[in-house]
């Protein structure tokens, strides 16, 4: 799939992938651990115990959503990948008229206490749609950085030989 598309849309854990290096440092802490503190418990056990921790880490940094279209053989999937290994049933591949490339102004609220809201957060989030013959898309990809979206709506019609339709 040399001329395909393959986009990674999200991460399954959301924001608590940020996280992911405290993992990793957890794990070489643990693991150095016998050089400076001395420990009852067997060597086997500290090793196990990092590389859980290392192994959590690695989930939360290489686990995945991502959308892959492969023009060569007409078809598309939705996949999660979990530490490279991707899930997800290919597709034949619509017969699609339109791409649609908009933006939306999302407001959320910060409610961290869980009753009353703190902040207000407004942020752009730029779409881009593809549509057969319905008025609803087949396929939706978003995200919030703008140039990245206009490379990939334009990739994709490329590889599609549709035409953008920008609607900013």
């Amino acid at each position: 799939m040399e001329n395909g598309y393959d986009r990674k849309t999200g991460y399954v854990f959301g924001g608590a992938s940020s996280f992911w290096f405290l993992f990793v440092a957890i794990a070489l802490i643990i693991w150095l651990s016998p050089l400076f503190i001395k420990q009852e418990n067997s060597s086997i056990k500290t090793l196990l115990i990092g590389a859980a921790a290392l192994l959590l880490g690695l989930c939360l940094r290489f686990t995945f959503y991502g959308t892959q279209v492969d023009p060569e053989r007409g078809r598309i999937r939705e996949y999660t990948s979990l530490l490279g290994y991707r899930t997800g049933d290919w597709e034949k591949l619509p017969d699609l008229k339109r791409l649609r490339f908009t933006s939306n102004n999302v407001s959320s609220r910060n409610t961290p206490n869980g009753i009353s809201p703190t902040m207000r957060h407004t942020s752009t989030v730029y779409t881009i749609a593809l549509f057969s013959y319905a008025a609803t898309p087949d396929y939706v990809i978003k995200t919030e950085n703008k140039k990245e979206a206009l490379q990939d709506a334009q990739a994709l019609a490329k590889i599609l030989h549709l035409k953008v339709e920008d609607r900013l």
